[in-house]
């Protein structure tokens, strides 16, 4: 069995019929680059929306009061921490904390009235656990953390807000009255969609322990953990071990909520999914009438070259050989249709992500989209084009009498 004669033979038809292998190609070309467009794009909007969650994608708890009025005030303060990384030292560093604070500013809002600005004491551990872009600068260093100085890490809205597009580190801006020195910019984490500014600014927890030991209660705790770690078995274990801290005899004496955003994502996750399976199902079909179309021109094709089956079974070909001759000329043509799908599809992927930004529209192709268009291609040519080339190995030879 000589593959580079098949090979050879159906080349030569294939030039022998361009108009029909053409319409073929082509048929190929549009299935394809439709579907790996559509899964291109369908795979940059959710890898856009992963990254605008920014940390709530992390597998992460929050703990923050909710207190009812009969219930006993409890406070969150750095002994919870402790407690807590001493009861499970796999949360060592990984338990981020803050006291919030909020400051009305001279900046008039589009809203009406004055904007205001958030500002929240961190831990020296706060920036390890979350991503933030750096803009200017850098975070706190050990020194100045651990001396308490009077610095601050500022959002990027509240740095353009006070000092425009310059460079701001260095400069002073006053926070409860006091001087504090910029030292760090963190670009916004929310770029899309946000109809108002996002001022804030963070300082270093120790200078608020220094300056304003009476205030040093925390607002919340978020709590990192491993992404493969559960959530409802954390929850619990967190629950009952701030029960034993406070001394509570029923976790519904606890006035926090440990809150998780892991379910809300998982929800997120499996409609993203289900969507993935219905643009696959559609791409399915528009292959699906591709191959259709593929098969019947094999079939008119089969028709047409009755006197050549004819005069080959004459010759003494087997049924098989007829039979690879036909599934041959499927496969080349549908690999060309591949080839030249691909290279299309990543042209399309770079003029639809240079000239698509003004749309907020962008393809982001992966190895795994052009594997599954190749998978469902292959599928397709080997289901549309075994039923002509067993067509063509079956036919009588009277057939060829007839028509001759």
């Amino acid at each position: 069995m000589n593959l580079l004669k098949y090979f050879k033979e159906a080349r030569n038809t294939i030039r022998g019929n361009t108009m029909r292998s053409f319409l073929s190609i082509l048929g190929i070309v549009i299935g394809i680059v439709s579907v790996v467009v559509m899964l291109g794009i369908w795979q940059w909007a959710e890898k856009k929306l992963m990254e605008s969650l920014g940390d709530l994608a992390k597998n992460q708890l929050q703990i923050y009061e909710w207190r009812k009025p009969e219930q006993k005030k409890l406070t969150l303060t750095t002994d919870t921490v402790s407690f807590l990384e001493t009861s499970f030292p796999e949360l060592k560093d990984k338990i981020s904390y803050m006291a919030s604070n909020y400051m009305q500013l001279n900046i008039k809002s589009q809203r009406g009235g004055y904007d205001g600005m958030s500002y929240y004491w961190v831990p020296k551990s706060y920036f390890d656990n979350v991503d933030r872009e750096l803009l200017f600068g850098s975070f706190f260093t050990p020194s100045q953390y651990e001396n308490a100085e009077m610095v601050a890490v500022l959002g990027e809205d509240v740095s353009t807000a006070f000092f425009g597009s310059k460079n701001p580190i260095g400069e002073k801006i006053v926070i409860w009255g006091k001087n504090f020195a910029v030292i760090w910019v963190v670009k916004n984490q929310f770029e899309d969609g946000w109809d108002w500014k996002n001022y804030e600014a963070r300082i270093p927890f120790s200078t608020f322990q220094l300056k304003f030991p009476q205030r040093a209660a925390l607002s919340s705790l978020t709590i990192y953990l491993s992404p493969t770690a559960d959530n409802v078995l954390w929850q619990k274990r967190i629950s009952y071990a701030l029960m034993k801290y406070f001394g509570l005899s029923h976790i519904s004496e606890l006035n926090f909520t440990i809150d998780s955003f892991s379910k809300y994502i998982d929800e997120m996750k499996e409609q993203q999914k289900m969507m993935n399976y219905l643009l696959l199902a559609i791409g399915s079909i528009s292959l699906l009438v591709w191959g259709i179309g593929v098969m019947n021109i094999m079939l008119v094709s089969v028709t047409e070259r009755t006197r050549e089956i004819w005069i080959r079974k004459a010759i003494w070909a087997l049924k098989i050989d007829i039979m690879i001759q036909f599934l041959t000329e499927s496969i080349l043509i549908t690999l060309l249709g591949w080839i030249i799908a691909i290279i299309l599809s990543y042209g399309a992927e770079f003029l639809i992500n240079r000239y698509g930004e003004s749309m907020n529209l962008s393809v982001l192709i992966t190895p795994n989209i052009i594997i599954l268009a190749l998978v469902i291609t292959s599928i397709t040519w080997i289901i549309f084009g075994i039923l002509p080339a067993r067509r063509a190995a079956k036919l009588p030879v009277i057939d060829a009498l007839r028509r001759e």
